[in-house]
């Protein structure tokens, strides 16, 4: 595993636009997120096939999606089924730490149920990921950087032996992951808090 060293305060330009070249060419890369340090890739279901082997989990459940703020997220929804309330109030939970579980489009193979989760994270939580969304016009897949049940991985020696596989790992040693993001379902009236 390779560490680039960052800021997430001040990132370097030139860190951020290799981390987003790598997700491109659909190469996973470990990254202090808004929340913790997570595992990134390039949303797709062959990427999420590779992450839930990388992660060693139930493949039930799906990873959240996170976009930019000027991304279509809309694209992944299906905009149809989701209560007209809650569509005026989505701008009260974005951007920020809050994972909106919406109605899936029918078009989309990942997840395999007819929900999906997204986030769109905001500048003031974290500008260097906040950045790296914003230079990547895909979407992301943004699984911790952990294995079911057990703690984030702040350690990089703990960091190398279970994710080794993992080339590319972009590290703040003063990063400090924050509580996970808060879900709500968006496809109740009113929104219901999951977590």
């Amino acid at each position: 595993m390779r560490f680039i060293e960052m800021d997430v305060l001040k990132p370097d330009v030139t860190a951020l636009m290799a981390a987003s070249e790598l997700l491109a060419d659909n190469i996973p890369v470990v990254f202090p997120s808004d929340t913790t340090y997570g595992i990134l890739m390039r949303y797709s279901a062959a990427n999420a096939e590779r992450l839930h082997t990388l992660r060693r989990e139930n493949k039930e459940k799906p990873f959240l999606v996170v976009v930019s703020e000027d991304a279509d997220w809309q694209s992944l929804t299906n905009a149809a089924l989701l209560p007209t309330e809650n569509q005026a109030r989505i701008q009260e939970f974005w951007p920020g730490t809050n994972t909106l579980l919406m109605p899936k489009a029918a078009h989309l193979s990942y997840p395999p149920t007819d929900s999906i989760a997204i986030r769109m994270p905001a500048a003031e939580n974290n500008r260097a990921f906040h950045t790296l969304v914003q230079f990547c016009d895909f979407p992301l897949m943004a699984p911790s950087f952990n294995r079911p049940g057990e703690a984030v991985i702040t350690d990089k020696k703990e960091a190398e032996a279970k994710f080794g596989a993992i080339e590319y790992a972009f590290w703040d040693e003063r990063f400090q992951p924050q509580a996970p993001s808060s879900i709500w379902d968006l496809r109740e009236t009113p929104p219901k808090k999951i977590r």
